[in-house]
């Protein structure tokens, strides 16, 4: 049965991690380290009639005993937050999100954020969005929307990306079904610090066919104008068609396929899920100018696997959001886990991004499997800038994570997670390894405690060994 609802809930907590590692530094050499994380957090959740969302923030100081230098405070930040300025009219949506990232993906990359690598940038996006719905009479359902994405990294070399948009989305009047049809304007500049500005113009509409209950087909058509491949901003005519199948709520699949300025664009999604297994796929190739910015909504991998598995229990996707939280912190599973990095690059790419996840949950134990795969170059051939494509054409990542969790006794669990990534460029591969074991448990109504063991490889143009222990303890308000 769905939880209900709390208006509002604001639980604050504390940690402390020691972390021994024969290696802090990720280096051939080796240098062994006591690291001491200290963190303090707030989790926020609001489920009211005019405001709907979370907040999840914490800040670390991250202290090493041999070090000092090293000496750091990190933020973490993943928040969503929606709220009704007039009812079912006006609307304004703010997110933002801060996360440890590798600033080069051809650069030494470790297992552990709190290790004193160079090779890292803290980067942050914020974002919102007013919006406005409402109806032209009898025609048609609209929807106006302003929005302005900041993108910025702590290292100097990085781009910031401010992204401004505004858009007007029309929706037919349900009364041609099976027809239907849906249109879409919108003006978009994407101006990067460390590189230009570009400008994208985008006028699209959609025939829509409803050919059974479970079975859509659409027609798509339109006209882009944008600067992505010259200095001069140049018309394309853009068409493609997309078919959708949802015979259930468990199952869904899309196909979409698209001409573009650039070539051909696609998009699969594969969605399947029964009580304790999810399956999912998506295969898209499009233009990506938005570096290191997470989706609204995501903080990892298995995060969003359970998000789809709990849809059934929690249709609310507050009360949702919390319970996969929960259910990810009592199995000791991290819910901020990436297979792959992302691209911190300073011009538009274009991306090819393949993703597919299995997730089980039995009654003490879940699995969760996910594979990734990325082929991405540079769209823009004019701009020179300094980043990971100043030294290869083409950037393919591959990776591979494995979680296994087993519950021991009501309070305590057992978890092993298992990682590969590969980086491929045109002269050089490098390569990252890490299994580790983690022992979870609680050691009070508020408090918890665990104890890990991870040992990490990394082979590059500089290899190194690492083997850490960690300890941790952490208490709610």
């Amino acid at each position: 049965m769905p939880a209900p609802r709390q208006p509002l809930s604001i639980v604050p907590y504390v940690s402390v991690s020691e972390t021994y590692t024969d290696n802090s530094q990720g280096t051939t050499q080796g240098r062994t380290e006591l690291i001491t994380e200290a963190s303090a957090g707030v989790s926020l959740r609001a489920a009211s009639a005019r405001l709907q969302g979370y907040l999840d923030y914490e800040l670390t100081g991250v202290l090493y005993a041999r070090n000092s230098a090293s000496d750091r405070v990190q933020h973490y930040l993943n928040a969503y937050l929606t709220g009704a300025l007039v009812e079912k009219r006006v609307f304004v949506d703010v997110a933002g999100s801060v996360s440890q990232q590798v600033a080069s993906v051809f650069g030494t990359r470790t297992a552990n954020p709190a290790s004193a690598n160079d090779n890292r940038a803290e980067v942050s996006t914020f974002l919102i969005t007013p919006y406005v719905n409402g109806r032209l009479g009898s025609v048609a359902e609209y929807q106006a929307r302003l929005s302005m994405t900041k993108t910025s990294g702590d290292v100097s070399t990085l781009s910031d990306v401010t992204t401004k948009e505004a858009s007007l989305q029309l929706a037919g009047d349900a009364k041609l079904y099976p027809f239907g049809w849906s249109a879409e304007m919108s003006r978009q500049t994407i101006d990067y610090s460390v590189g230009r500005e570009y400008e994208n113009d985008i006028a699209q509409a959609v025939l829509n066919w409803a050919v059974t209950s479970e079975v859509q087909l659409s027609l798509i058509g339109g006209k882009e104008a944008n600067n992505f491949l010259g200095a001069d901003k140049t018309s394309h005519n853009t068409w493609g068609a997309r078919a959708s199948w949802a015979p259930s709520e468990r199952t869904s699949a899309l196909v979409e396929g698209q001409r573009r300025f650039f070539g051909n664009a696609h998009k699969v999604t594969l969605a399947y899920r029964t009580p304790r297994t999810t399956w999912t796929f998506s295969d898209t190739r499009d233009v990506s100018t938005t570096p290191g910015q997470p989706r609204i909504g995501s903080l990892g991998t298995a995060y969003d696997v359970f998000f789809n598995q709990f849809a059934t229990a929690f249709p609310d996707p507050v009360v949702r959001q919390q319970r996969v939280s929960e259910f990810l912190a009592y199995y000791g599973i991290d819910p901020r886990a990436q297979v792959i990095s992302a691209l911190l690059v300073s011009t538009a790419t274009l991306e090819r991004l393949q993703q597919l996840s299995f997730a089980w949950r039995g009654q003490r134990d879940v699995i969760v499997v996910s594979a990734v795969q990325s082929t991405a170059r540079r769209l823009d051939q004019i701009t020179s800038v300094l980043d990971d494509f100043s030294f290869t054409q083409e950037i393919r990542q591959r990776g591979l994570g494995v979680n296994l969790a087993h519950r021991l006794t009501p309070v305590s669990s057992l978890g092993v997670v298992a990682s590969w990534q590969r980086v491929m460029g045109d002269d050089e591969t490098t390569t990252l390894r890490s299994l580790g074991a983690t022992l979870s448990a609680g050691l009070g109504r508020r408090s918890d405690g665990s104890l890990g063991i991870r040992h990490s490889r990394y082979s590059g143009a500089s290899s190194y060994n690492e083997t850490a222990l960690t300890a941790t303890f952490s208490m709610r308000f």
